[in-house]
């Protein structure tokens, strides 16, 4: 889910990059995956408009 306000970034590289990977599963590194306590928190407080 790309967000309303980076479709409009100014970034043509950036908003490119990240257009072609909207919609895609992402893929948890096998080493040092990321805190799942973090992740959750950015579900809860972050990623509000995901919602």
């Amino acid at each position: 889910m790309l967000s309303a306000s980076m479709r409009r970034c100014a970034d043509d590289f950036a908003r490119q990059a990240l257009v072609t990977l909207e919609g895609r599963r992402i893929e948890l590194p096998e080493r040092f995956a990321p805190d799942a306590g973090l992740l959750a928190r950015h579900r809860a407080e972050v990623f509000l408009d995901a919602r």
